[in-house]
C-alpha cells in the first residue's frame, strides 16, 4: 500500500513539474527576432505536454480525474480572470452581445 502511495505520488510530483514548465514556456514572451518557426515548434511541445498528461489520466479513478480536471480549470479561469481584469468593461459587454447575436443567427 505504501509503495503505490508513494508511486502516485512520484508521478503526481513528475505531472505537476511538466505542467509547471509547460506554463512557464507559456507565459514567457516570444523575441520579435525569434523565427515563427520555433514560437510554433514550442506550442507544439506544450501540446504534446498535454498529451503526455491526459495519457497519464487513463489509470486513475474518476474522482482523481475530476480533481485534476477542476485544478486545470481552476488555473485556466484565474488567467482568463487576469486577461479580463485589464480589458474595457464596454469591451466584454460588446464581444458577448455580439456572441449572443451570432448565436442567435446561426441557430
Amino acid at each position: 500500500m505504501d509503495n503505490e502511495v508513494k508511486e502516485e505520488l512520484a508521478t503526481l510530483k513528475a505531472q505537476l513539474q511538466k505542467l509547471e514548465q509547460a506554463r512557464v514556456r507559456r507565459e514567457t514572451p516570444v523575441p520579435a527576432s525569434q523565427p515563427i518557426i520555433e514560437a510554433v515548434a514550442a506550442t507544439g511541445e506544450a501540446r504534446e505536454e498535454d498529451e503526455d498528461w491526459l495519457e497519464d489520466l487513463e489509470g486513475l479513478e474518476p474522482e482523481q480525474i475530476l480533481e485534476r480536471l477542476k485544478e486545470g480549470l481552476g488555473e485556466w479561469f484565474d488567467e482568463l480572470n487576469k486577461e479580463l481584469k485589464d480589458t474595457k468593461p464596454s469591451t466584454v459587454l460588446t464581444i458577448f452581445g455580439l456572441g449572443v447575436l451570432v448565436g442567435r443567427l446561426t441557430n
